[in-house]
């Protein structure tokens, strides 16, 4: 799949297929996540994927902001170790390459995928086990679409770029 229509073309998926997601598949998602870049290639992120539908019933129980039933899901974690930010701070700019290249790979595999921020963190440690030098930034929901949202409309061109200087709107064919 071209990269282009790959940013195009994915959304984030709400509604999932029953069917689970397979751990071959699993894995490539995470790749994907780990050739994102990093500060200084510090590679600072850990990655828990969930699997087991037993397990990802009590992720939606912590995750307030999950909508509908995801047979998987990967939260990216900083590896406090291999970082010098505070999870607040810089990561934040990390934790978005990573997610971009888990959902978008997912897209290009025919999966689904939506990033939830809103999941109780002390709950997660809790629930995955997850050591002190981790910690939980961004769940990815991941599972074969059972839903196909409407294209939105984006911002005319002209509006959000500029070439050269602020004064000059980047205008593009018949905007």
């Amino acid at each position: 799949m071209d990269v282009l229509e790959a940013i195009k073309g994915r959304r984030s998926i709400r509604m999932y297929k029953a069917d689970l997601v397979p751990e071959e598949l699993m894995r490539v998602l995470v790749e994907a996540g780990q050739w994102a870049p990093t500060g200084a290639n510090r590679q600072n992120w850990k990655f828990i994927a969930v699997t087991d539908p037993k397990l990802m019933r009590s992720v939606k129980r912590i995750s307030p902001m999950m909508w509908g039933e995801a047979p998987a899901a990967i939260f990216i974690c900083q590896d406090l170790t291999r970082s010098r930010a505070p999870p607040e701070g810089g990561s934040g700019r990390t934790t978005g390459f990573v997610s971009q290249n888990i959902m978008l790979a997912a897209y290009s595999l025919g999966l689904g995928t939506c990033p939830i921020g809103g999941f109780n963190r002390a709950a997660a440690r809790d629930l995955l086990d997850v050591p002190d030098d981790m910690v939980p930034l961004l769940l990815i929901t991941v599972g074969y679409p059972d839903e196909t949202p409407e294209v939105r409309l984006r911002r005319p061109f002209s509006e959000v770029a500029y070439l050269n200087s602020c004064r000059n709107p980047w205008r593009v064919g018949d905007e």
